[in-house]
């Protein structure tokens, strides 16, 4: 049974946190009783943020965003990729009608002054590529595409 390992909103902790199985079913996160994370992939970074966590702010909106970025351990492009799950919770008393989530991406390949970006609305994906052949590193391409959602656009 998967489930959302609690917080203490008494300490101000939102109450969902990371997805983990939940072998007995009490919706309570316990190593000892068989429960563990609910993570994809070989290796995992989970982090969650949010608008308010370290300098509360008056326009802050109350969005929390967690992160999954993730990696298999093959070879291949699989094994090359980095996975990327955002899911993204009110945490405030708003209730926002037309949310919209978006991506920064700043392409270092090499030298940072000569990085080009380009995007594919038919492949749904966004990528960077090396400008020239100076830098000490080969000609790389490097894409982020969006599998689940539709790419509105790309700047």
């Amino acid at each position: 049974m998967r489930s959302i390992s609690r917080g203490d909103i008494t300490l101000g902790v939102a109450d969902q946190l990371a997805p983990f199985v939940d072998q007995d079913g009490d919706g309570v996160y316990e190593p000892l009783d068989g429960d563990y994370p609910d993570f994809s992939g070989d290796e995992v970074v989970y982090v969650i943020q949010n608008d308010e966590s370290y300098q509360p702010q008056l326009d802050a909106l109350g969005i929390e965003l967690h992160l999954m970025f993730y990696q298999f351990n093959t070879t291949g492009y699989l094994g090359e990729t980095t996975f990327l799950n955002v899911r993204a919770f009110n945490r405030s008393t708003t209730s926002y009608t037309d949310y919209r989530q978006s991506i920064y991406a700043d392409f270092d390949i090499g030298n940072y002054g000569d990085d080009y970006f380009g995007s594919s609305v038919a492949n749904n994906m966004m990528y960077g590529y090396n400008g020239d052949l100076f830098d000490k590193i080969p000609v790389v391409l490097l894409d982020t595409g969006i599998i689940h959602r539709p790419k509105e656009s790309c700047l």
